[in-house]
């Protein structure tokens, strides 16, 4: 394995790492607020008595226990975590499809529903790609077009309006793909000029080290040349080491 495989292969086990702990923090960040929303449904149902919104009720306790669940499953296994941030994609987004199309009925835009959903799929797949690989990412991106697809034709959203929130969705996907990918070659470049710059230290040291005891010896070649020279002519066995030691210095 080539010096830079061997960085990108080091770098992506720190992701790895770094997505596992980001799909921690997400499920328990998806847990809190569903935790919040039901018990404000609750009080807002109770509040109004409006005996409608407890068809959705069990389904939110539903979900809210799921993030529950996936706060327990990402810290029991690496492995379980890594599967586990596929959870927009097989949780949140058949229940946001479920939730949105059961306004229907009564709404009096059903395409402003659907759009209102596009806008909670592509934010739950920027949520998703804070923990997500490429493979996840684009699979998240996959879901959330075949619910948004679905959503609008129930709603009577035209064919050109339905490949449009694809190819939104798909942008985003590409998006985050790419500057997933773009931040793995940044680290590498900025771990790679980490070391160019301690190496750069360590041999401005081991120069400083070299040069105080080449000087001396220089300097001592010098002296023992001149004292030699004053008392006789060098001979050749004399001379010719001298020389080498000043031509190696």
């Amino acid at each position: 394995m080539t010096t830079h495989a061997a960085e990108r292969e080091s770098i992506r086990r720190a992701l790895r790492v770094e997505r596992l702990l980001n799909a921690r923090r997400t499920h328990l960040v998806r847990a809190v607020a569903l935790v919040f929303f039901v018990g404000l449904f609750a009080v807002l149902a109770i509040a109004r008595g409006d005996a409608a919104w407890n068809t959705d009720f069990t389904a939110l306790f539903a979900w809210a226990a799921l993030a529950a669940l996936f706060v327990v499953g990402s810290r029991v296994s690496d492995t379980l975590g890594d599967w586990l941030v596929l959870a927009p994609a097989f949780v949140d987004m058949p229940f946001i499809y479920d939730v949105q199309r059961a306004q229907y009925p009564t709404t009096p835009s059903p395409s402003g529903v659907a759009g209102f959903s596009m806008g909670l799929f592509a934010l739950l797949l920027a949520i998703a790609a804070l923990s997500s690989a490429r493979w996840q990412i684009w699979l998240t991106a996959a879901s959330a077009s075949v619910w948004e697809v679905l959503l609008q034709r129930e709603a009577g959203v035209s064919v050109g309006a339905q490949v449009s929130a694809v190819v939104v969705l798909g942008l985003t996907a590409f998006m985050l793909t790419y500057a997933s990918d773009r931040r793995v070659e940044l680290l590498v470049q900025t771990g790679r000029r980490e070391k160019l710059a301690a190496l750069g230290q360590l041999s401005a040291g081991v120069g400083h080290d070299l040069r105080n005891p080449l000087a001396a010896v220089a300097n001592a070649i010098f002296v023992l040349r001149r004292r030699l020279g004053k008392a006789s002519a060098l001979a050749p066995e004399i001379e010719q080491p001298l020389a080498l030691a000043e031509r190696e210095l």
